[in-house]
């Protein structure tokens, strides 16, 4: 867990609330990679979905995980996104 806080005043211009803290505490999500289950058969000036059967990411907090497919020349990267289920 990783505490964090900020200090802020409300006020609506003829009456204060006075300073307040607001406090939290977070916690990074782990991501656990299942690789190796089906080959992506990916060649030059080809374009290929990436599909859970391809790559399988869980993270720890039951959040969907989304991919995004970076090019980076001239190597492809793999991003990650934690998106919160609805």
């Amino acid at each position: 867990m990783k505490p964090g806080s900020f200090d802020f005043e409300v006020s609506d211009g003829l009456n204060e609330a006075g300073k307040e803290t607001f406090k939290v505490a977070v916690r990074k999500p782990e991501l656990t990679i299942y690789d190796g289950r089906v080959p992506l058969p990916v060649f030059p000036f080809t374009q290929v979905s990436v599909k859970p059967e391809n790559l399988l990411v869980r993270s720890s907090d039951a959040r969907d995980v989304l991919f995004q497919v970076c090019l980076l020349f001239p190597l492809f990267t793999l991003r990650f996104c934690l998106w919160i289920n609805a």
